[in-house]
């Protein structure tokens, strides 16, 4: 994966180009925001009505520190859904959105970087 934090953060002057913050600001916001995720993940998981248990589910692939730094770099560069499937290393979905360049999954793994290419010169993905 090409931005994520403990990588971007080696390099100060691109972090502040796709962020527009330093690393001291932003890791101020991130603590903010990161404090409420814990606890609106708090009340989500103790609601009364929960059906499943704790714990279900997929694991993220980002952790939680490149989720608000994605937001953050979404805000401030507004990349397209390929461009951002390239910087993110994910696979195109099958099926198309009404541009026919389909819509980026994170952490599908496979040849993710290579998939975004064929979106882009408009060659039709590999089956499997």
């Amino acid at each position: 994966m090409i931005v994520q934090y403990v990588h971007l953060t080696n390099h100060p002057a691109v972090f502040h180009s796709l962020t527009g913050l330093s690393r001291a600001p932003f890791d101020v916001l991130c603590a903010d925001v990161l404090s409420l995720y814990a606890e609106a993940e708090r009340l989500r998981h103790t609601r009364p009505d929960r059906v499943h248990a704790i714990g279900g589910g997929s694991r993220f692939t980002l952790t939680l520190r490149d989720h608000p730094l994605m937001t953050v770099v979404w805000l401030r560069v507004y990349p397209t859904y390929p461009l951002l499937g390239c910087l993110l290393w994910c696979q195109r979905v099958r099926g198309t959105t009404g541009t026919g360049t389909g819509v980026a999954r994170a952490g599908s793994g496979g040849d993710g970087h290579d998939a975004v290419a064929r979106s882009w010169s408009g060659a039709s993905p590999s089956p499997g």
